[in-house]
Formats: C-alpha cells, structure tokens, sequence
C-alpha cells in the first residue's frame, strides 16, 4: 500500500532546504509573503498527501470487506518504512429467518487504525529519524437486504455511515524538520486532529456451486463506494479532506467439512479463499494502491442448529501483499 505521505515529508524536506528560507541564513532580505508563499504551497501538498492517506485508512478501517491485522511496506529504502496496523470488530445480524428469499439485515463496525512512519533526516548529521502517526478511530453503522434472485444467485445491496476521528502527531528528531520545517507548518499540517463521516454504498453478487452434500465453491464480486467529508478540524481548514473512493471486491472461496469432525455435535468446516480487491477515484488516482491481494483460511464450526445467536464460530487466519506492502492476520470468527 502506496502510502504516500511520508515520501511527501521528504520532498518537503527537500522543499524547505533548497527554499528561500533555508538562504535566508546567508541572505537577511526574505519577506515574510516569501514564507507565507511557501507556507501555503507546503500545506496543500501535504493535504493531498493527507487526503491519500485517510482515503486508504477508510478503505482498511471503515470496510467490513476488507482485512483487519499488521502491515508493513518498504519501498523506498532500508531507513524508511511504514507500519500499518488495522484492529477491527465487525458484525451483521439478518432480521429473517435464513431461508427466505428476502433478508434485510443491519451491520456495524469499530476499528482503530494507525499508521507509524519514519522519516530519514534529509542531512544523516542533523539527527535521528523523525517518527509520524496517523490514528483513526471509527464507529461504522448500515444495513440492507440480501436478495436470492434465482436458487444460488444471491444480490446483496446496502448503506452505512462512518464516523472517525482522526489525528496525527510528529515527534521531530533532527535540526532540519526542528528549524525547518516545524517553524512552517507545525499545527498546520502537521500534529492536528479532526472529525470525518464517511458515506458507504455498496452492492453484491454472490454465486454458490454446491459440490456434495456439504461442500461448495462461492464466487463472489463486490463494489463499495466511499465518500469521505470532514467536518471538524484543529487546523482551520489547512486539513482538509474531501473525496472519494471506490472498491472493488472479486472473491473465490471453497467451504468443506474438515474430515468430519465436530465439536458438541456440531460440523467442524474450513474455508480458503483468495480475494483482489481494485481501487478507484481519488484514492488510486492520487497515488495510492491501485489493487491488492489477500488470502486465508478459516476454521470454524457450523453452529445454526446449536446456537441461537451466532451462525458460525471460529478462528480466521489471513495474508495480505503486493509487491512491498505485506501483511498477516489472525482473528476470531463469529457471525449471526
């Protein structure tokens, strides 16, 4: 996952250094609408790179779809890296009896997901690497209606609503980004916080190919669309972030009986699957991951017939890469 912001820091790095301000120590006769220009042209690359990264962050944080767990991308060298880290509850609980045709349902997410970056100092003499994170807390609430169109062909519409919380800090740790770039825009575009809504339609098609009695393959495709507005920020409008997002989701996915087991009567199942999902709009064309894969297994026990709250329980286990962007995850597994 391409996030880009850090990589921004250091061009704006570059930016400071090579910039009137940084002469400034050989020449006194810099204006101040000299660093008021610069100032402003610093702060609205860095809320592109903001609005970049909070998109990506809504993809992992707000989309049930998608994978929770640990990530770590390193493309740009040996000192400079970042960390992803994705904790997420989900949840859909039908309003019908399983085997009608029409199901409407209600669903929700809590997730918390931070991104830690370093950021080399542009000259090695001036110090240690800087540390940034970016941290956003959702609370995520929807519904909608499965539909079964004809046997096996099920069509899945629905729409939710996020909200998050959102907030950066940067630790400086060098004498270019303490004399350089905090003087600049330090609770600007840096160390600010803010409140977003995120707006999430979404539509699904899923196929069953039963295989036995107890078996099947799923095929399985799905489109999300995400609408990012903040309404509330400590910077004055210098983070900014309005755009918008689309996912989508192509998924293949086998369900057996694991040797015939069970536990307490009930049927022991594993399920593999192996799932792309593309991006698209602001996300993909600010330079963010343009697609990804993720696949797993999950072990879990078919409980419809034991339990009269939860469907299946289990624990899931997941890889997530493309190219240096990789990730693992591991959870428990229970749906209604």
């Amino acid at each position: 996952m391409k996030l880009r912001l850090s990589l921004m820091l250091l061009l704006l790095a570059v930016a400071v250094v090579s910039s009137p301000l940084a002469a400034s120590a050989q020449d006194e006769n810099i204006t101040p609408e000299q660093i008021e220009e610069l100032r402003n042209a610093l702060n609205s690359a860095m809320n592109d790179g903001i609005n970049t990264v909070v998109n990506g962050m809504m993809i992992f944080g707000a989309q049930r779809s998608v994978s929770s767990g640990v990530f770590s991308t390193n493309n740009i060298g040996e000192d400079y890296d970042e960390d992803l880290d994705v904790q997420k509850l989900n949840f859909e609980m039908p309003l019908a009896e399983e085997d009608s045709a029409l199901i409407p349902f209600i669903s929700g997410t809590l997730s918390s997901v931070k991104i830690t970056s370093q950021i080399p100092p542009f000259i090695p003499e001036t110090g240690e690497n800087d540390f940034m994170t970016i941290k956003s807390d959702t609370a995520a609430i929807g519904g909608g209606v499965h539909y079964e169109v004809v046997e096996n062909l099920t069509l899945t519409g629905e729409f939710g609503i996020a909200y998050s919380h959102v907030e950066n800090n940067y630790d400086y740790h060098n004498m270019v980004s303490e004399y350089l770039i905090k003087p600049l825009i330090d609770k600007q575009t840096l160390n600010w916080h803010m409140d977003m809504l995120t707006y999430m339609p979404a539509f699904k098609a899923l196929y069953e190919i039963p295989v036995g009695e107890d078996s099947a393959i799923n095929l399985s495709a799905r489109y999300s669309h995400m609408f990012n507005d903040s309404y509330d920020s400590s910077t004055s409008g210098k983070v900014n972030v309005e755009s918008n997002t689309g996912l989508l989701q192509s998924r293949i996915e086998g369900v057996t009986p694991l040797f015939g087991y069970k536990i307490c009567e009930d049927k022991l199942k594993t399920r593999a699957y192996f799932q792309r999902s593309d991006t698209f709009g602001d996300f993909r064309d600010n330079g963010g991951l343009d697609f990804f894969y993720e696949t797993g297994l999950d072990f879990f026990a078919d409980t419809k017939d034991s339990s009269e709250l939860f469907s299946e329980v289990g624990l899931s286990l997941g890889y997530v890469y493309r190219d240096e962007f990789t990730g693992w995850r591991a959870g428990v597994l229970l749906s209604f």
